[in-house]
């Protein structure tokens, strides 16, 4: 998936330039997690929702009311996963040294 231009132009600039060493293990992590939130953000978009069709909020009520077993713990399985992925690249960033 591309980055989009900002963020790409963003992460480029952090080349540490200023002692000439090129990109390092810090750089590298944030690209990897942009580029993973990206991929995230970009599958919850693609996904339906069972009111995307709905003609008004009172038919939406109707379609929520009506929803069956199957399709709730697919939606779940669905919402799941992607909490998961969420985790996993949460964990590749380090955590802020206090000062």
């Amino acid at each position: 998936m591309a980055l989009h231009p900002m963020i790409t132009t963003y992460l480029d600039g952090l080349d540490a330039s200023i002692d000439g060493r090129g990109y390092d293990a810090k750089h590298d992590r944030a690209r990897k997690f942009v580029e993973g939130a990206c991929a995230i953000i970009s599958q919850l978009s693609r996904m339906d929702t069972p009111t995307d069709k709905a003609r008004n909020a009172e038919h939406a009520e109707d379609i929520m009311a009506d929803l069956d077993d199957e399709r709730l713990c697919s939606d779940a399985s669905a919402l799941y996963a992607l909490i998961r992925k969420a985790r996993e690249l949460s964990r590749t960033r380090k955590p802020r040294k206090k000062r």
